[in-house]
């Protein structure tokens, strides 16, 4: 009888993404080492638009953030981890809401319809 001592993984989207450290530990899969690259080119703009493309309070996470996605970091093994929170509250604060030169609101289209949202904790506010 063929015993098997290996469990075989085929690997996906899921499979890939798990290998990045830091977005993995992220609740809300925050593409950190897509901003901090950004940063390190000087694009502080592009920067600041991958770290809103997955969070919508992407200012305030740069300040209260638990940042799990730092003692995740990869580069925690050879040295010490990039303080990703930090970078993200530089960015904000150079580009964010926050800034003199704040993002362009986008336009609404407005409609009849209405909506109620019920809550007022970090999803209330993201709808």
């Amino acid at each position: 009888m063929l015993e098997r001592r290996y469990k075989v993984v085929i690997p996906d989207l899921t499979y890939y993404l798990k290998l990045i450290s830091c977005r993995d530990a992220c609740p809300i899969k925050t593409h950190a080492g897509g901003y901090v690259q950004a940063l390190y080119e000087g694009d502080i703009k592009k920067s600041y638009e991958i770290a809103c493309e997955t969070n919508p309070l992407v200012s305030v996470c740069g300040r209260i953030c638990a940042h799990p996605c730092e003692d995740a970091c990869r580069r925690g093994d050879i040295d010490e981890p990039i303080s990703i929170r930090a970078l993200k509250r530089y960015v904000c604060e150079k580009y964010g809401v926050e800034s003199k030169n704040p993002p362009p609101v986008p336009k609404i289209n407005k409609s009849r319809a209405k909506i109620a949202v019920i809550g007022s904790g970090p999803a209330g506010l993201s709808c």
